[in-house]
C-alpha cells in the first residue's frame, strides 16, 4: 500500500483475572475530556481481558478488521492479512476468525479455502474459488448489515507463483516484487449468512494489471436492509477512485463509477458507510485533505466529491520502509434511526499539527449529513510528545461514538513499544471520556520489530478497525506480547449504552435486547 500523501484499565468478570500493573502516563487537563463520564471496563473470561483471534500456532496477522453481528454481539468476526504457512505459502492469505460466544472459548479459524499454496500440497478441486487463481490475498474488511448478513472483501493479486513468492525464487529484485508489481489484482466480495462460519457467495468486481490499474485497499458497506452493497478502492494510475455497488446480495456488480482520477483528487484510505435510510457516504485522503461524496439513493447517484477537512501529515519514523505509520483518515456514520445523532458522519485521523508532537489523534463530526464539519478536536489526553496513530471509529446503536488507536505514550523516551488506547463520546463528539488503556498485558507495549510483511521487513499494517454493539466497543489490533510473533487481539470494552438525548421511550426495548443478548 502507498503513502498518506497520495497513493499511499479495569476488568470485570465472573472469574478474577490476574492482577496486572497498569502503567500510567501524564495526562492533560482540557474541557473536551469529561472526567465525570463512567470509566470503561474490560469484559474478562477465565482471567483474560484481551482475546487472541489467532490461537493456532504459527498463525500470524496484521492489517486487521472486525465486525460484530447486530443480531448477537457474541458473534464477532475478525480478519487479517494472515501469514499461516499452509495457506499463505510464500506470500499471504487472508484469515477469518469467528466466535459465537464472545470469546468464552477460543476463536475458530474460518479462513477462506482454495489457497493455491495449499492446493499444491493437498489438491482438492471442491475447495477452489475465484481467489484460487491468485497466489496472494490481502487487505480484508468485514462488515455486518443490520439483518445479520456478513460481507468480507479481500484483495487478490499475483497470478503466477514467481511474482507471488516472498523470494521470487531468487529471480526478483530484493525478493519483493509481489509488494509492488501486481500483475493481476481484483477485489473479491464474500457473503456469509451464518455469522462467518461459511461463505456462499464469492464474487469478483473487476480486475486490473500493474502498472495501468493497480487495484489497492478497498472498503465496503451495505444498507441496513442489505438492499445495496457498496465497495470503493484506489486504482492507479488509470482507474482512480473506483466505486461499484450490488443490489442482488453481492452476486453481480454494476460497472465501475470513477469518483476521481489521480489528477483530480483520488487517493488512499477508502472508507464507506451508510445512514439510517437510503444515505451512503464515501471518504478518502487526497494529500492533506479528506475528500467526501455522498448518495441519497443507495448509491445510484453521488454528489461531486469535495474536500471537507484539512490534515497535517504526521512525521513518525518506522523501523523499515514498509513500517508506515501515517495511516488514513477513518470514517463512520450513525446509521441508527433512533439515535439522537442519526445520519451524522465522523472522521478521525493521525495529525502532525501539534509540534513537537509527532502525531495526535484528531476527530471531527458532521451533524448535517456530511455537508459541514466541526473544528478538528484532539482526542488523546497524554501530556507526552509520543505519537498516536491509526485511529479507527465506529458508532453504536445507541449513538455512542467509539474510537481506538495505537499509542506510544508509555514508551515515550525510547519510542519503540506500542500500546492500544480507547475513548468514547456521548454527545456527538463534543466531549470525550478520559483515555483508557485497552491491553491487559504487562509492560509498556508490544514490540513492532517482531511484526513483519511477507517480504520479511518490519510491518505493522496500515490501519486498525473497531466495531460497536449496544453495550460495548470491540477494537482489534496486532500484538507481539508473546515475544515471538505478531498475533491478532481484540477486547470487549463496556461503556454506557446511550448517547445523550437517546429517546426515553426507546430505552426499555434496547435494555431488554441487551439483557437477552449480553456481550
Amino acid at each position: 500500500m502507498l503513502s498518506f500523501v497520495l497513493l499511499l484499565a479495569g476488568c470485570v468478570s465472573n472469574v478474577s483475572p490476574p492482577v496486572v500493573s497498569q502503567p500510567e502516563a501524564p495526562r492533560v487537563t482540557s474541557p473536551q475530556f469529561d472526567t465525570s463520564l463512567p470509566t470503561p471496563t474490560l469484559l474478562c473470561h477465565a482471567g483474560a481481558c484481551n482475546f487472541d483471534m489467532t490461537p493456532t500456532p504459527t498463525r500470524q496477522g496484521n492489517e486487521v478488521t472486525i465486525a460484530v453481528s447486530p443480531k448477537d454481539p457474541r458473534n464477532v468476526v475478525g480478519g487479517a492479512k494472515d501469514y499461516y504457512p499452509p495457506d499463505a505459502g510464500e506470500c499471504v492469505w487472508d484469515g477469518v476468525y469467528v466466535t459465537h460466544d464472545g470469546a468464552r472459548t477460543p476463536y475458530k479459524d474460518r479462513s477462506f479455502e482454495g489457497s493455491p499454496w495449499r492446493q499444491t500440497t493437498s489438491p482438492d478441486p471442491s475447495k477452489l474459488n475465484y481467489a484460487s487463481q491468485f497466489w496472494c490475498t490481502t487487505d480484508p474488511v468485514a462488515y455486518f448489515d443490520q439483518t445479520g448478513t456478513l460481507y468480507y472483501v479481500l484483495m487478490a493479486y499475483q497470478a503466477d507463483r514467481v511474482t507471488g513468492s516472498k523470494t521470487c525464487k531468487d529471480q526478483c529484485p530484493q525478493g519483493a516484487l509481489n509488494d509492488w508489481a501486481f500483475n493481476r489484482a481484483v477485489q473479491i466480495v464474500a457473503v456469509s449468512h451464518d455469522g462467518g462460519d461459511s461463505f456462499d457467495t464469492f464474487t469478483p468486481t473487476i480486475e486490473g494489471s500493474y502498472p495501468v490499474d493497480f487495484h489497492d485497499k478497498a472498503w465496503l458497506a451495505a444498507q441496513n436492509d442489505g438492499s445495496a452493497i457498496h465497495i470503493m478502492w484506489l486504482s492507479s494510475l488509470a482507474g482512480g477512485q473506483l466505486y461499484m455497488r450490488s443490489t442482488d446480495g453481492g452476486k453481480t456488480w454494476t460497472e465501475a463509477k470513477q469518483f476521481a482520477t489521480v489528477a483530480t483528487g483520488a487517493g488512499q484510505g477508502s472508507f464507506l458507510d451508510v445512514g439510517p435510510k437510503d444515505e451512503a457516504y464515501a471518504t478518502w485522503a487526497n494529500g492533506a485533505q479528506v475528500m467526501l461524496t455522498r448518495s441519497k439513493d443507495k448509491g445510484a447517484d453521488w454528489d461531486a466529491p469535495r474536500p471537507v477537512l484539512d490534515m497535517v501529515a504526521p512525521d513518525i519514523k518506522g523501523l523499515s520502509d514498509c513500517d508506515r505509520r501515517d495511516g488514513f483518515p477513518a470514517m463512520a456514520s450513525d446509521k441508527y434511526a433512533d439515535s439522537p445523532y442519526a445520519n451524522s458522519v465522523y472522521v478521525t485521523w493521525a495529525d502532525g499539527r501539534d509540534a513537537p508532537d509527532a502525531s495526535n489523534a484528531y476527530f471531527s463530526a458532521s451533524h448535517d449529513g456530511g455537508q459541514t464539519f466541526g473544528i478538528p478536536l484532539r482526542i488523546n489526553d497524554d501530556a507526552t510528545t509520543a505519537p498516536q496513530f491509526f485511529p479507527a471509529v465506529s458508532v453504536s446503536p445507541g449513538g455512542v461514538i467509539d474510537v481506538t488507536w495505537m499509542d506510544q505514550r508509555l514508551d515515550a523516551q525510547k519510542g519503540l513499544l506500542i500500546d492500544q488506547y480507547y475513548t468514547y463520546s456521548l454527545d456527538g463528539g463534543k466531549t470525550w471520556a478520559p483515555n483508557f488503556r485497552v491491553r491487559d498485558a504487562p509492560g509498556n507495549g508490544w514490540d513492532p520489530s517482531l511484526s513483519h510483511h511477507q517480504n520479511g521487513k518490519v510491518f505493522i499494517g496500515d490501519y486498525l478497525d473497531i466495531d460497536s454493539s449496544w453495550a460495548a466497543a470491540h477494537p482489534v489490533w496486532p500484538d507481539t506480547r508473546d515475544g515471538k510473533e505478531v498475533k491478532v487481539y481484540t477486547a470487549t470494552i463496556q461503556r454506557p449504552l446511550f448517547a445523550e438525548g437517546f429517546p426515553q421511550d426507546k430505552r426499555a426495548a434496547a435494555e431488554a435486547f441487551v439483557a437477552a443478548h449480553p456481550v
